[in-house]
């Protein structure tokens, strides 16, 4: 008889629920992971761990122990980097965990658009507050910014700032909200969708577009 195939999901929040039920439909033996026992995808899986999924060392160490086959973070962001990292470690089937990491990291993302020619607005990341006044103050940056976590999804921790006296707070906020404790500041570039309006000639995407600018002024 064929062993049954063990994936490992990160994560245990509701959006997991229909892959747990097509990996069932598969034949795969479901384990759901993180630090929250009483997420609702646990009840549906067949097996729970209580280790974070942003532990990718515990994360790879349980992977071997259980010899799993395969491993996702659907839909769950902190874990994607985790994922990719078991997947390479033990060779299972994924991403390239370097570029998972570049694309997880709005700072390596920025940094690898310039350097392949990408039209990017002007940013740059920093661990503390005292270098993003620096910048400020010598005028790097025009005002508005925006100030955000380079690891965070959802628009956690994002803030547009409009004058400088906003900034600590926003760096602040930012900070709190990522896992790295790291921030990316960047130049907010409203002109540049009013353009990408006025060109546009699909009415129904003109539409959507303007009604995207009406929300990012009011912002």
């Amino acid at each position: 008889m064929e062993k049954q195939k063990k994936l490992m999901l990160l994560g245990g929040l509701r959006y997991l629920l229909p892959v747990i039920e097509a990996a069932h439909d598969l034949g795969y033996y479901v384990i759901t992971c993180d630090y929250l026992p009483n997420n609702i995808a646990h009840k549906y899986s067949d097996e729970y761990c209580n280790v974070s999924i942003i532990d990718k060392e515990a994360v790879l160490a349980l992977a071997k122990n259980l010899q799993i086959d395969g491993i996702m973070s659907f839909a769950v962001d902190p874990g994607v980097v985790t994922a990719a990292y078991v997947q390479e470690q033990m060779g299972l089937p994924g991403s390239p965990y370097k570029s998972v990491c570049i694309l997880q990291n709005k700072d390596l993302f920025r940094s690898f658009l310039k350097e392949h020619g990408f039209n990017v607005p002007k940013s740059k990341g920093y661990d503390n507050g005292m270098d993003a006044f620096e910048d400020m103050n010598s005028n790097y940056y025009s005002l508005p910014v925006i100030v955000k976590p380079v690891d965070s999804a959802g628009s956690k921790g994002v803030t547009r700032v409009n004058k400088l006296e906003d900034l600590h707070m926003a760096i602040d906020h930012a900070l709190d909200n990522s896992i790295l404790k790291r921030i990316i500041i960047e130049e907010y570039c409203m002109m540049q969708l009013s353009q990408l309006i006025s060109r546009e000639k699909n009415a129904d995407l003109q539409e959507a577009l303007e009604d995207l600018y009406e929300f990012m002024i009011g912002y």
